[in-house]
């Protein structure tokens, strides 16, 4: 009998295989979110120094409160030419929805021959704002809230002062924002509903409207997210003691200069 040799076997070794990437789109190209509240920018105008009023910054015939948190800091402070500073933006909001926040401001930095730091990275009225996108009820516009981050020293260190002082320390930023085909929809309180819908913590860049008083959307710094870092909140109950404190008071609320500022604006 004929012995049948079997047929070569052939092993066929896989195409190698490819993959394929998505293609990069402005979303996924964004850098990872910074998990940290933040409000802070640049304002350029001429300050102004009135005896009863206060520092003000003049942008275009409109004043705005300036507020030194160092007395160093307003002796840097250049008359009669325009000013570029490093601020906090703040804002009242009033039991109207329909009346306008009112913006101030507190002073960190002027910018001085050296161009460093956010005076170098911002232009004019550019500002970084990371926090809450949400509507609150006492503003028509959406907001970006901004806490006060989170830290044990920080903690420690208020712990022993009275309610008053907290809330002033504590009080969250609610920034107006018009952002026209937002990538996330501002959270907004279901009043009559069980389920509420996600609150996202946004990171952008916005202009400060100055005739609005109010910020403009500008760019993304990083994608939304639904983990919101940890901040301090009043409670209802801090809060309305602080306001009867308020009532009660007759404090003017500016900074009035002092004498030896009065005499370097003579200067």
């Amino acid at each position: 009998m004929e012995t049948i040799k079997p047929k070569k076997i052939i092993d066929f070794k896989p195409k190698k295989v490819i993959k394929v990437e998505p293609e990069k789109t402005e979303a996924t190209e964004l850098p990872q979110q910074e998990n940290y509240y933040q409000a802070v920018g640049i304002v350029s105008g001429r300050v102004i120094l009135d005896k009863e009023q206060g520092y003000q910054l003049d942008v275009a015939g409109k004043q705005f409160q300036l507020f030194f948190k160092k007395r160093d800091v307003s002796a840097c402070v250049k008359f009669d030419v325009v000013n570029r500073i490093i601020v906090y933006p703040r804002f009242i909001h009033f039991p109207k929805r329909d009346e306008a926040a009112k913006l101030s401001f507190q002073v960190l930095a002027i910018e001085n021959e050296r161009k460093e730091g956010l005076f170098e990275q911002l232009k004019d009225n550019e500002f970084l704002l990371r926090g809450i996108w949400q509507f609150i009820p006492v503003c028509q516009t959406p907001v970006i809230t901004i806490l006060q981050n989170y830290n044990e020293d920080f903690k420690k260190r208020i712990k022993k002062l009275d309610d008053v002082r907290k809330c002033k320390l504590l009080k969250a930023i609610h920034a107006p924002l018009f952002w026209r085909d937002a990538i996330v929809n501002p959270f907004r309180y279901r009043k009559d509903s069980e389920s509420q819908p996600d609150k996202y913590f946004v990171s952008i860049k916005a202009r400060l409207d100055f005739n609005r008083e109010a910020f403009m959307f500008d760019s993304l710094l990083g994608l939304p997210t639904t983990e919101l870092p940890e901040g301090y909140r009043l409670s209802k109950k801090m809060k309305a003691e602080v306001l009867k404190a308020k009532k009660q008071s007759t404090t003017v609320n500016f900074q009035k200069p002092t004498t030896q500022d009065i005499k370097l604006r003579s200067q």
